[in-house]
């Protein structure tokens, strides 16, 4: 199981006893300041917040490091080719084959994968998205 505090991500085993207390267990090199958790088909954690950082299993990478471009991360959705789509504060992105790509700018607080090469892309107070735009990552 796991669970993100404001000082990093930390894993916890739950022993199936009652009255338990259950160990948290820092992790190495985790992203601190998260703001929610995203896993794709694959089974990896996405963390969300200030740096988007992806836990696969091992070890953790961060998204900067592919060329995503400093920005809070809002939301992620995976599309049915496994592509990553990213909403932040300053555009929507996608991470598909080692790759960060800007498919559209401003502010996304929700990102909505239509098919592989489509994304809605949404904005305005939690509870109350509307939809601005659909993005392409190739022309038509």
């Amino acid at each position: 199981m796991w669970s993100y505090l404001r000082a990093g991500i930390a894993a916890w085993f739950a022993v199936a006893a009652f009255g338990q207390q259950y160990p948290f267990l820092p992790v190495a090199g985790s992203p601190k300041a998260i703001s929610g958790l995203f896993q794709d088909s694959r089974g990896r954690l996405w963390l969300k917040g200030a740096d988007l950082s992806c836990f696969d299993g091992s070890r953790f990478f961060f998204l900067r490091d592919y060329g995503l471009p400093a920005a809070t991360t809002l939301d992620i959705a995976e599309d049915a080719t496994g592509a990553i789509w990213i909403g932040t504060e300053n555009g929507v992105y996608r991470f598909w084959n080692g790759q960060v790509a800007e498919i559209g700018k401003g502010s996304a607080s929700s990102v909505v994968p239509i098919s592989p090469d489509v994304v809605g892309g949404c904005d305005g107070p939690a509870g109350q998205n509307r939809c601005r735009q659909v993005v392409r990552s190739r022309p038509i």
